[in-house]
């Protein structure tokens, strides 16, 4: 993945389920609790989320795409986290 480049506003959807290869990342993120990063090609960090356990079927993001890491409604892949509703926990 060291060669994508994500312009400002894209959208880029990676599945964390520890295959290989394509959209595909060597590890899998535990509903119990995790966290991840976006880092630029000198190891700068772009964006660090950590969540805590998750329900079945529930899902996460920022809510706005810029906010805050929330409870979603429904999953947004490929497109903006606007067009799902925050939930409460």
């Amino acid at each position: 993945l060291a060669d994508i480049t994500l312009s400002a506003g894209g959208f880029l959807v990676l599945l964390a389920d520890d295959q290989t290869g394509g959209i595909h990342l060597p590890f899998k993120l535990s509903a119990e609790g995790d966290a991840f990063g976006l880092y630029d090609p000198d190891g700068v960090p772009a964006d660090r989320v950590e969540f805590t356990n998750l329900d079945d079927n529930q899902v996460a993001g920022r809510y706005p795409d810029d906010g805050p890491l929330v409870l979603l409604s429904m999953p947004t892949p490929g497109a903006t986290n606007d067009t799902a509703e925050a939930m409460e926990r």
